[in-house]
């Protein structure tokens, strides 16, 4: 079901009028008056609703439009479990759209007793973000999957899994690929005693594109998750990738080592403790903004997930952490977070990094 509302925004909308819009379509997580000025403000976005004609489309199932006279947006938001794909079409007048695309966070391997000691698993690796501009027409299609995130290990030694890769296609599901913002690696698992843990860690997303379709802005490669320990803690997620630099790097061990912060808008590699790992940051998608640190969100994305059994990774792209080596669960550890994908246009044309949070 698609509910629909326009609204010429001559006069500010006044607050009883929201509470009839609320009690006759109830999507609130479209619109809020969060400052009870009498203006509607699109939720997460903070510009008020007035002086051009808006349309707002919320589909129910993470995509979403906004439009008006001077421009527009679509967005395909994944979750840790739920992939989200669908067709875009070039709305009339449109010759040029901005794209950002962020891959899927890995999920982090599994941890818990295992004989006389405990092996703490690695965390997830970041997604990866590429954005960039398509020369395009009215009425043109393009096919778009924004990736899920990665399931955990259930298992002291089940690797977790990885992050699926973002993807636009020109046409349908079966055209050329025009961008792709890899998926985050799964979490390894850890060895036993006295083995070397050296170099198991997930690997950040990477990206990559198609230059005959595609002109490339920017974008980087997601964190690795935390190393992989033996009778230590776990390893933290690592962070989803920035608009001109990379994720952070996941922590690992009792000790909290190896880990960064996010670069270029990205977000940070998560904490590791004694107790506990954290998920990976991730990255918003409204335009480049401050990097992450230790398991934040980059650009205004979330932030990294704190505890054992609750260490998923940050919106969007942030990779899972494992747990403390003496803590099991069947249902698992972190998960990594959703990809997405982010398409802007208008008159005059916007871009990442800077898409001025307009639509």
């Amino acid at each position: 079901m698609v509910n629909v509302l326009t609204k010429t925004l001559g006069l500010n909308w006044m607050d009883n009028e929201y509470s009839n819009i609320q009690a006759s379509i109830g999507y609130i997580t479209a619109v809020a008056d969060e400052d009870s000025d009498g203006k509607l403000t699109r939720k997460n976005f903070g510009a008020p609703f007035d002086n051009y004609f808006h349309s707002y489309i919320w589909y129910g199932d993470q995509r979403e439009q906004w439009s008006d006279a001077t421009g527009g947006s679509y967005n395909f938001l994944a979750t840790s479990t739920l992939s989200i794909s669908g067709t875009f079409t070039v709305p009339p007048g449109v010759t040029e759209l901005s794209m950002l695309l962020i891959g899927g966070g890995g999920g982090a391997a599994g941890t818990g007793q295992n004989g006389d000691s405990g092996r703490g698993g690695g965390g997830g690796g970041g997604g990866g973000l590429i954005y960039g501009t398509v020369a395009t027409s009215p009425g043109a299609t393009f096919y778009c999957y924004a990736g899920r995130g990665g399931t955990s290990g259930n298992t002291p030694t089940t690797s977790g899994g990885a992050g699926f890769s973002t993807y636009v296609r020109e046409g349908s599901i079966a055209g050329n690929t025009i961008a792709t913002a890899n998926g985050g690696g799964g979490g390894v698992y850890a060895l036993g005693s006295g083995i070397n843990q050296s170099g198991r860690r997930a690997a950040g997303g990477s990206y990559s594109w198609n230059a005959s379709y595609f002109t490339r802005g920017g974008g980087g490669t997601g964190g690795q998750g935390g190393f992989a320990s033996y009778n230590s803690s776990g390893g933290a997620g690592g962070g989803a990738a920035g608009y001109s630099g990379n994720g952070g790097n996941g922590e690992g061990t009792n000790s909290g080592s190896n880990g960064s912060d996010g670069s270029g808008g990205g977000g940070g590699g998560g904490n590791s403790a004694s107790s506990y790992c954290q998920g990976g940051g991730g990255t918003g998608i409204y335009g480049e903004g401050a990097s992450g640190g230790r398991g934040q969100g980059g650009s205004g994305g979330g932030n990294g997930g704190t505890g054992n059994a609750a260490s998923d990774g940050g919106n969007y792209g942030g990779g899972g952490g494992a747990d403390d080596d003496d803590y099991y669960s069947s249902s698992g550890n972190g998960v990594g977070a959703g990809g997405a994908i982010r398409i802007v246009w208008g008159s005059p044309s916007i871009y990442f990094p800077n898409d001025n949070s307009a639509f």
